[in-house]
């Protein structure tokens, strides 16, 4: 009382006053006192209890029921359970085949999980090369392990090509085997399948929806019907230049040559010289552009080089010599993915459709699939077929993407949907923010738990349904960790991930939380020899002129609406690949605009003029 006396009336004389006013009515200086310090005690108090009011609340929560999150040593003991145990350098009562889940940790899964078939999702780093990297290296081990195994960057052809058994694909390297495509495309069902992969990545341009669709489907009918003439005429004796210089030549020879091999169906789709006929042609020239890319870097040759000869139905046979044959093959797709990713798709499709001649035999073969990237593929593969049919034959099919909805351009929405209850192993790497991100966190289930608010014993608990996993865990608890300090041969340093965590949703109903650790990859051979054949420049092939239209075909044409012409493939637009609007129409004598070639093409495409 007696400072704030003394202060209130030398410091501020209006205050003092103020205060001996108050001071007079309140009957003394140290009833004022009180009073303020009365109301300074309070507003503390006030502030301390609003902070514990508006404290975070701890929250009490026990797991009912449903699915769990495991991390740590508990998850690799999950994991444990589930593997094959042995002790270190024990050789007996190992099965044939069983691959690594976890190889540092000794986490080998038996064969009938794998043949379950696995999924791995994840952005790009996520990890899923470093776990598919150790089941295609104990696939090589194994003497009797076959697989096809897609290579985008070359990466397995550098560490893994040299050792008994492997073998490179690719039409741009020189090293590659031949693929026979007689051998493999022997019956009509056959034809059907080489088609629809050839077809699939030959829309024309400015084509969309029911419109490509259309047009796809009719090159598709054009494909077969050529496919089914070659076998009829050549057998298996015949490879891909065969059937690019079925199309060497204009039109009217092509359509009957069908018509004259008992295919009348495709009078109706390329026998009129209409807009019709010629963008359903220009769609048919799309993808002969592939097989003349195949041709010229495996010509049929009825001598049988020693080159070796790679046929998928012959590969799957139990009776394949795997000692002296191919049975790991690598397909480089670090040239030209569009042509080479489809080359794996037709042969996996007719790997799904060949093993149903197969018996049954789940644990004792091994025919493999192998692919990080699906998407990147660009055409289908017979997804449904190959996990649901394949696996009581052996068949292992390890498929790795990125996102879901760039699937959907490629299967469908319905198909795209159902690809996650398709397989039985789910392997989930860091995925960044977006619609599949959530999808896939709904995929690893709810769990049942029970909430008391604040943490007291007195407080009812309530149940609540939770995700098992968030979706932003997806995002920020996943992927790289860790870093690795390596020296250069030049004295430099670099950095590196020292592993990379990813769940693994598919052993037992709890989702795991497992480590991989990286480990590069050693270098056995280069990781590209160009082929010859793309040394060597094409000689540019002399057009072949469409005779000009007759008068009945001229009316004819007349009578149909008129298709918005375009203007001629620039040279601009043929270094990107634009491929001209086959829909436009054409003058009596005008020269249709060239589709663009593939790399390396070398069969005549003059019909197409």
């Amino acid at each position: 009382w007696l400072i704030a006396h003394l202060s209130l009336g030398h410091v501020n004389a209006e205050a003092g006053e103020a205060y001996s006013y108050l001071a007079a009515q309140q009957g003394g200086g140290w009833r004022v006192a009180a009073s303020v310090g009365a109301t300074l005690v309070g507003l503390a108090a006030g502030i301390v209890a609003g902070r514990w009011a508006a404290r975070p609340q701890v929250v009490g929560v026990r797991h009912l029921r449903g699915p769990r999150l495991l991390e740590g040593q508990e998850a690799l003991a999950e994991a444990r359970r589930h593997a094959i145990q042995r002790k270190a350098g024990d050789k007996t009562n190992w099965p044939d085949f069983a691959l690594p889940l976890i190889e540092a940790e000794r986490v080998w899964l038996p064969k009938d999980v794998w043949s379950r078939s696995a999924l791995i999702y994840g952005s790009p780093g996520a990890g899923k090369t470093v776990v598919i990297t150790p089941a295609v290296s104990a696939l090589i081990k194994w003497p009797k392990a076959k697989a096809l195994v897609w290579d985008a960057k070359a990466d397995y052809t550098a560490a893994f090509y040299g050792r008994r058994g492997v073998a490179i694909l690719s039409p741009y390297d020189e090293r590659s085997v031949v693929w026979d495509v007689g051998m493999d495309c022997r019956t009509p069902t056959d034809a059907q399948v080489l088609a629809a992969v050839l077809a699939s990545g030959g829309g024309t341009s400015g084509s969309t929806g029911a419109q490509s669709d259309f047009f796809t489907q009719a090159a598709t009918t054009v494909l077969i019907a050529a496919l089914e003439t070659i076998q009829a005429q050549h057998g298996t004796a015949w490879g891909w230049d065969t059937f690019a210089k079925m199309f060497s030549t204009d039109r009217a020879s092509i359509l009957k040559t069908l018509l004259d091999a008992g295919h009348a169906e495709v009078d109706e789709l390329i026998g009129t010289n209409d807009a019709k006929s010629a963008s359903i042609m220009a769609t048919v020239g799309n993808a002969i552009a592939m097989t003349r890319t195949l041709g010229r870097a495996w010509p049929y040759r009825v001598d049988r080089p020693k080159r070796e000869r790679f046929a998928v139905r012959e590969w799957m046979r139990d009776d394949y010599d795997v000692r002296h044959r191919p049975r790991i093959v690598l397909v480089k797709g670090d040239d030209v993915p569009e042509v080479i990713g489809r080359c794996l798709v037709a042969m996996t499709n007719i790997l799904a459709v060949g093993v149903n001649g197969l018996e049954d035999n789940e644990r004792g073969r091994c025919l493999a699939v192998v692919c990080d990237e699906i998407a990147a593929l660009k055409s289908r593969i017979s997804i449904a077929e190959l996990i649901g049919t394949g696996r009581s034959k052996g068949v292992v099919a390890v498929l790795g993407l990125q996102d879901l909805h760039q699937l959907v351009p490629i299967y469908g929405p319905d198909t795209t949907k159902a690809l996650a209850s398709m397989a039985g192993l789910h392997i989930v790497g860091r995925t960044n923010m977006g619609a599949t991100r959530d999808e896939i966190a709904e995929h690893l289930g709810r769990r049942v738990v029970a909430v008391r608010p604040h943490g007291t014993q007195n407080s009812t608990a309530q149940e609540q349904e939770q995700p098992v996993v968030l979706g932003s865990y997806l995002s920020h608890d996943l992927g790289p960790f860790g870093r690795v300090v390596e020296h250069n041969p030049d004295g430099t340093k670099r950095t590196r991930p020292e592993g990379v965590r990813l769940l693994v949703h598919g052993l037992g109903p709890d989702v795991l939380r497992l480590e991989w650790p990286i480990a590069p990859l050693p270098r056995r051979a280069p990781g590209k020899v160009p082929a010859r054949w793309t040394l060597v420049p094409e000689p540019t092939p002399e057009p072949i002129a469409e005779p000009a239209p007759t008068a009945e075909a001229e009316a004819e044409r007349a009578e149909e609406p008129t298709a918005p012409a375009t203007d001629a493939i620039t040279a601009s637009d043929a270094a990107h690949n634009v491929v001209p609007d086959a829909g436009a129409i054409l003058t009596p004598g005008e020269a249709m605009p060239a589709i663009p070639e593939a790399p390396g093409a070398g069969v005549d495409m003059g019909w197409m003029e």
